[in-house]
């Protein structure tokens, strides 16, 4: 390939001889040879390594020249004569990046002593290539389309018919900005599963991330990339004892973006709930609090009820974070007053007691303007929803943060769509779950904290205005359904300015004869809407044509209402 310009009478060549293909790690060799047509005095030679990023090294020699700039980027040399007829030649040697691959530009030039004007230039293009002798790797995690914490675990294989000793580089590519995270395992032998553990307090930021993984060798040369995947990452950490600030800080760094507060622990407040949340507030994280609620009435602090209602804790909960009576003075936005229901403080109330002291305190935060979600656990022998509740669904339109402790080893362990590599058991009438508390009690940045993966969305969000719900008398349809049996269609309207909670039609009987449905559980009724559901009644409850008394309570967190009215039956 030669290089050609013209000037004023005389001009001058550049041909170059080399490879246009290169591996990564390994060094290519071109010789330049420049020629003139007339005499030239005190020339410069040079050449420029237009991608710096594909460098790993460079050199060059050339006889009949003096060095000028030597730097791995810029090679010149100061030539006294070219002659017509009498080439000079120089060599030039360049090992790409092991960890580059894909297009080397290089520029050769020649020009006047102290001119930026070059007399002949000629650039060449070479494709860097990984190492072919390297086995492509596969990742196995996390899972494509994952919604994972800031620390996951990288597991990487390769199974090459003949082991190798390699080491295994994880790229991370952030959606957006195009940041580049690398992660590498130590040395190993092929044929196994290699986890990289993400560092705790140096992890991904939240957003779209694109993982591949590939093989290098002992002298740094690259095989190819795997296939790539794309995860969400999202995280954060939830704490009850004392923080600091810089600890907050530097999980904010880290790339955990949001922190729950303890606020209220069944039989007290928790006394660093109000400064852990300033602290978080001024890393940068978005901040909510949680109330452990009791079901046994044990809370002895001064002025505890007999009947410690789910609103008289979450008031608790809430003074706890400042808060007193306006939501503005606290110094943060709290996202979230979250119920937490354990297998612990549950006492000898039924399961339907349980329910309305949880949504006692949902709604009770929802009205002083927080938004609300439920934070348990139900799986294996640790099942406190179902045992709790009676397996009730009347929360699954709210958020659920779900906890499901795993070893610090364990690959998926913050995959929020699996617990313990597996899908999680779906319960409670929930379809999937906004967060997930994946690791318990461990002492990191000075803090005890436990770490949770969430859904950006969970987050993405103010706290809400005030209000209150208000609940009339339903509206009633009576019909006659499949063998006779006696339907009562119940429209439920909530007239209020703010969202009705766990809305349950229960305790329905017909001229004394109950319902066949134990419960009507019509879910959350928003301000301004209606929600409608169906009692069956036996057909020998009242006869055709006929009157009869229809008894039922409407439970919302505010309480019970009763209501007896006559209704005919066709």
């Amino acid at each position: 390939m030669i290089g050609l310009l013209s000037s004023v009478g005389f001009a001058q060549t550049i041909e170059v001889s080399g490879p246009a293909t290169l591996v990564a790690g390994q060094e290519g060799v071109f010789q330049v040879t420049v020629n003139t047509t007339r005499q030239q005095s005190a020339t410069e030679i040079g050449t420029r390594v237009q991608t710096p990023t594909a460098l790993g090294t460079s050199s060059a020699s050339l006889a009949l020249g003096r060095p000028l700039t030597q730097t791995p980027e810029l090679r010149t040399f100061r030539v006294e004569q070219i002659r017509p007829g009498t080439a000079v030649r120089m060599t030039f040697r360049i090992t790409p990046s092991s960890s580059f691959s894909g297009s080397l530009n290089l520029q050769f030039f020649t020009r006047n002593i102290e001119s930026s004007t070059p007399n002949a230039t000629l650039n060449r293009t070479i494709s860097v290539t990984p190492d072919p002798n390297l086995p492509t790797p596969t990742m196995s995690a996390p899972l494509n389309g994952a919604d994972i914490s800031p620390s996951p675990i990288l597991r990487v294989i390769a199974s090459p018919a003949t082991s190798r000793t390699v080491k295994y580089q994880v790229e991370a590519t952030k959606a957006g900005d195009g940041s580049v995270r690398t992660f590498e395992s130590d040395f190993v032998t092929t044929g196994t599963n290699t986890d990289i553990f993400v560092p705790y307090l140096s992890g991904l930021t939240a957003g779209n991330w694109t993982l591949r993984a590939r093989c290098l060798d002992d002298q740094g040369r690259a095989g190819g990339w795997s296939a790539s995947r794309t995860v969400s990452v999202y995280g954060g950490i939830d704490m009850a004892g004392r923080g600091s600030l810089s600890g907050f800080q530097q999980f904010k760094s880290g790339g955990w973006d949001t922190f729950f507060a303890a606020a209220w622990g069944g039989n007290g407040r928790w006394p660093d709930c109000r400064q852990n949340l300033l602290w978080a507030t001024q890393a940068g994280m978005r901040v909510a609090a949680y109330a452990f609620i009791n079901f046994d009435n044990s809370s002895t602090v001064a002025g505890a009820p007999a009947n410690q209602t789910g609103s008289w804790q979450i008031d608790q909960a809430l003074a706890a974070t400042g808060y007193t009576g306006n939501k503005a003075t606290l110094g943060f936005d709290l996202k979230y007053m979250m119920i937490d229901v354990e297998n612990r403080y549950w006492g000898t109330v039924s399961q339907d007691d349980r329910v309305q002291r949880i949504a006692e305190g949902m709604q009770r935060a929802r009205n002083l303007g927080f938004w609300t979600m439920i934070y348990t656990r139900n799986e294996r022998t640790n099942q406190w929803w179902n045992d709790a509740t009676g397996s009730s669904t009347d929360f699954s339109d709210l958020g659920l943060w779900g906890s499901l402790p795993e070893l610090e080893t364990v690959p998926y362990r913050d995959d929020l769509e699996l617990d313990r590599g597996s899908v999680w058991v779906r319960f409670g009438g929930w379809a999937d779950r906004v967060g997930k508390q994946w690791l318990l009690d461990r002492t990191i940045a000075g803090m005890r904290v436990d770490l949770n993966t969430w859904l950006a969305s969970a987050w993405n969000i103010n706290s809400p205005n005030p209000g209150s719900i208000n609940i009339p008398q339903p509206t009633l349809v009576v019909q006659r359904g499949t063998s006779n049996r006696i339907e009562v269609q119940f429209t439920v309207r909530n007239t209020g300015t703010v969202e009705a909670y766990a809305v349950r039609v229960m305790s329905a009987t017909l001229n004394n004869v109950a319902s066949t449905n134990r419960k009507l559980s019509l879910m959350t009724v928003p301000a301004g809407g209606q929600r409608l559901g169906i009692l069956n009644f036996p057909s020998t409850a009242a006869g055709a044509n006929s009157t009869a008394n229809l008894t039922y309570t409407v439970w919302t967190g505010m309480g019970p209402q009763t209501y007896t009215v006559p209704v005919f039956v066709p």
